[in-house]
């Protein structure tokens, strides 16, 4: 075949849309006669639709250097260069078509021109001027459909998606079988919270192209805010199975993992999304999230400032920085990037809330009145659950609490509703430890079929500190950290999710519950080892940054609701320190109720009834340990603690068999990470009448029976 002839067929394959033919025979070209110019510019822009950015621009170059008097080679070259300065994505994958010169039958007409203009800035992300070019060529040429389609793709980025929608279906009017308008007008209905509708038109999309990996990208997206995870997963993995280096597919793919739980493999498609794409702002922020909820926090502090410095204007990763700042108890450093994320997006909902809990608030704060202006127009329920939180944190500072009151009932009420929760789901899981243990100590026939445990080489042994949310657990822990051989490993979820594998996703009657402990014991004692630790090296001098170092004999685990499952531990482990922390009951109502709580895990804290009923399903359990391991669980009352500091903080080094240090004392100058609600708290000297602050709103829970 000759080369023009093999040229002519190439272009046609191109048009088709039969893309790999295409490719393969402008590189067979290439490799027959490397100054072929067409096929080094058409192969160019084949990669770059492709998104193959950095292969692209080789072809282009060629095609330039061979012939640089085609002013279209230029202007290629320089869009696929500023496409890749400029490289950063959206989650959604929106597809314009940039046809080549040779595929285009009118390519010499003033409305391929405008086209040809508009792919430029396109591609620069200078989208204001490429709508502009788009409505010339489309002027030009009114059934251009290439040029709806790019039109309809520029204002998507612009955030135009009523106009973006309106443009997309005049695409499909003029051609009904266009897959990558059906992909993006997908994509458009999930920007909408259309999801039915955009599930149809992505469908419709992978049905007329099979091989469309960016609708296998999107219709995940769909089926995620579906909360259909399996099948966002599985269509994640089609779009890298059509193509291995699709970065954006490995970010949602990561998202989706994480919102399974599975934070190892979400961690691993991050990382893989940035090696594929080092200018991925939105990976290195979301490889910081999971860095963060690890513990790991000075790596997710380099990760959410990689992000920043990528996008300047990313306020996501400065509130997520901001979090960092305040878990390590910079707490300045912490609300200026709170301050900064709400300067860039000024109805950042979720910002609001975690500035309200760091900043004191007075009258005449401008903050109040966006927040009161942003509560009237917010339309997304989680966003209105964090507004509702948020003013109504500001109101209480300021004084006004019967509004302050009122906006803590409507957020709470909203967040009832979105997580589906019930009371009855907990008492029936109480129900079920009570009967599983029995109310049976350890005998020596039970005992015989537990695994061997040497409990002379447990190191760290575990010290569990447990009670209602808002208890004061962080501050009991807080004390305990400052001690030079113990380890703060925060709130683990460890023995819960350990519980839940090994014990409760087997039918309770079909579980023998003494071999479950000896199994959950075995895997807690590994797991627990495995926290982060960033300034101390092992004995012998080596980096131990994943492990907690041998220096440390006790280990420090203050998950409130780990409560549930001390018999698990406890029939092991007879050595196993509990500390069970106790505050006033109505404080620690209010104090529940008042705060928001991202774990989904919480559901009885969002109405004043249930956490009144599960308080006493608390008391009533922890009775029930008491009486089957009695005298092993160190009850410490909140406000004891407060009142006689010094000696009650002696008698908890005693009970943990350790040694006296007088750092115990001066627990706020610990350094050391908090991950929670309490973690501004624990940075200030021991606080009096913390639990009295329930009364500014007394009046108002009168209408409301906590407790008899």
């Amino acid at each position: 075949m000759k080369i023009q002839e093999a040229l002519v067929k190439a272009v046609n394959f191109h048009k088709e849309g039969k893309l790999a033919e295409a490719e393969n025979l402008y590189r067979a070209i290439i490799a027959t006669v490397p100054t072929q110019s067409d096929a080094n510019h058409n192969l160019g822009l084949l990669l770059m639709n492709a998104g193959k950015l950095k292969e692209a621009v080789i072809f282009l170059q060629n095609a330039a250097n061979i012939n640089p008097g085609v002013p279209q080679y230029l202007v290629s070259l320089k869009a696929v260069k500023d496409a890749i300065s400029a490289s950063t994505s959206t989650a959604s994958s929106i597809s314009p078509i940039f046809e080549s010169e040779a595929a285009t039958a009118d390519s010499s007409s003033e409305a391929s021109k405008f086209l040809d203009a508009g792919n430029v800035f396109y591609l620069s992300k200078k989208f204001e001027e490429a709508v502009q070019s788009y409505k010339k060529a489309i002027e030009l040429k009114p059934d251009y459909v290439e040029a709806y389609s790019n039109l309809g793709s520029a204002l998507y980025y612009l955030g135009k998606l009523p106009e973006a929608e309106s443009v997309f279906l005049k695409a499909l009017e003029l051609k009904p079988d266009y897959a990558e308008c059906y992909s993006n007008l997908g994509s458009v209905y999930n920007d909408f919270e259309r999801f039915e509708e955009a599930e149809k038109n992505l469908k419709k999309a992978i049905e007329l192209k099979p091989d469309f990996c960016a609708s296998y990208n999107n219709i995940g997206i769909t089926y995620r805010n579906l909360k259909r995870l399996q099948e966002a997963e599985s269509s994640y993995k089609k779009a890298l199975e059509l193509k291995p280096d699709y970065f954006e597919a490995y970010n949602n793919l990561g998202n989706t993992l994480y919102e399974l739980g599975r934070l190892e493999e979400a961690e691993n498609n991050f990382r893989k999304a940035i090696e594929l794409n080092p200018s991925y702002a939105e990976a290195y922020n979301n490889l910081g999230g999971i860095l963060s909820d690890k513990g790991r926090l000075e790596e997710a502090e380099i990760n959410f400032r990689k992000a920043i410095e990528l996008n300047p204007s990313y306020a996501e990763a400065h509130n997520n920085l901001g979090g960092v700042f305040n878990d390590t108890g910079r707490l300045e450093e912490a609300q200026a990037y709170y301050s900064k994320a709400l300067e860039l997006k000024p109805d950042y909902a979720e910002c609001y809330r975690n500035l309200s809990t760091l900043k004191k608030f007075t009258h005449g704060d401008p903050q109040i009145e966006r927040l009161k202006s942003l509560s009237k127009t917010v339309k997304k329920i989680e966003d209105k659950i964090q507004v509702c939180f948020a003013l109504a944190k500001t109101l209480e500072d300021v004084g006004e609490y019967d509004e302050s009151f009122n906006l803590y009932l409507e957020g709470n009420a909203l967040r009832k509703k979105e997580l589906g929760y019930s009371i009855e789901t907990d008492r029936k899981l109480f129900s079920v430890i009570k009967s599983s243990f029995g109310g049976t100590s350890l005998t020596d026939e039970i005992r015989s079929k537990l695994p061997p445990l040497n409990l002379n080489e447990i190191s760290p042994m575990p010290i569990l500190i447990v009670g209602m949310p808002r208890s004061g657990t962080s501050l009991a822990e807080q004390i305990l950290a400052s001690h030079s051989g113990v380890f703060g490993a925060g709130e683990l979820e460890t023995l819960g999710v350990l519980a839940a594998n090994l014990y409760f996703n087997v039918p309770p009657p079909a579980q023998d519950v003494y071999r479950a402990c000896g199994a959950i014991t075995a895997e807690y004692l590994k797991e627990i080892k495995k926290q982060p630790e960033y300034a101390d090296n092992d004995v012998n001098g080596n980096d131990n940054k994943f492990g907690v170092p041998p220096k440390y004999g006790f280990v420090t685990d203050k998950m409130p609701l780990n409560f549930r499952f001390i018999g698990f531990l406890a029939h092991i482990m007879p050595n196993l320190k509990i500390i069970n922390m106790t505050r006033d009951r109505t404080a620690v109502a209010w104090s529940v109720f008042s705060r928001y709580f991202p774990a989904k895990g919480l559901g009885f804290s969002n109405d004043l009834s249930d956490i009144a009923e599960y308080y006493k399903l608390y008391e009533d359990l922890m009775a029930f340990w008491e009486n089957l391991f009695p005298g092993r669980i160190y009850n410490l009352n909140y406000e004891l603690l407060t009142e006689n500091f010094g000696e009650e903080t002696r008698k908890l080094i005693d009970y943990c068999g350790l040694e006296w240090e007088d750092a115990c004392l001066e627990f706020e100058k610990n350094k050391r990470a908090v991950r929670t609600a309490s973690a501004a708290q624990v940075r200030k000297k021991i606080y009096k009448g913390s639990s009295q602050a329930w009364r500014r709103f007394e009046k108002n829970l009168k209408d409301f029976i906590l407790f008899s």
